[in-house]
């Protein structure tokens, strides 16, 4: 399956369980599209795992197949998934997930027990976020850092004082520049 329809595919799977769990959909489907190489893999296509989930006696899957759960559904996945990081193992990505953005996110899953599988601290699963735009998925209100360094260029351009060769007067542009120039006129 190419990134792509793999991403579509899983986009409402991954909504449910970033509803569950308060962590970014943009983290749940860079991971899960890590874990089962964008789908192809077995445990994706004949055991519905995405997560790659090991079997444990607590797990809610439907049937086992050697040490990875399988499942009936891909909603029977998302329900276990869900149950899985809401250990207490994972309380630091459930954690980052209340923060802007997806650095803390990536960071924290990068630490946690998942990264048996090669997460390299989460640096993986941020580069396949960059690499897919999966940031698009966590809708305007979710980007966090990247509208903060929008806001940030933005500001930078606006804060300045100008001198004005028509006027022959210093013009204060931005609220900092303002308050600066308050300070320097007051002196």
């Amino acid at each position: 399956m190419d990134p792509k329809s793999y991403f579509d595919k899983m986009s409402p799977y991954a909504a449910k369980a970033s509803a569950a769990l308060g962590i970014p959909k943009s983290v749940i489907l860079a991971q899960w599209s890590w874990e089962t190489a964008f789908g192809t893999n077995r445990g994706s296509k004949d055991l519905n795992n995405h997560g790659g989930i090991k079997y444990v006696g607590a797990s809610t899957q439907g049937y086992e197949s050697g040490m990875y759960a399988g499942y009936a559904t891909i909603d029977s996945f998302v329900d276990d998934y869900v149950r899985v990081l809401s250990l207490r193992y994972y309380d630091d990505v459930r954690k980052a997930g209340a923060t802007p953005g997806i650095n803390d996110d990536v960071v924290a899953l990068g630490a946690s027990p998942y990264a048996e599988s090669g997460y390299a601290n989460g640096n993986n699963i941020l580069q396949r976020i960059k690499q897919y735009g999966l940031i698009t998925f966590d809708g305007a209100s979710s980007t966090g850092s990247v509208a903060s360094d929008t806001l940030a260029g933005v500001k930078a351009q606006s804060d300045k004082i100008v001198y004005s060769k028509d006027t022959g007067l210093f013009v204060a542009v931005g609220a900092a520049a303002l308050l600066l120039a308050g300070i320097i006129l007051d002196d």
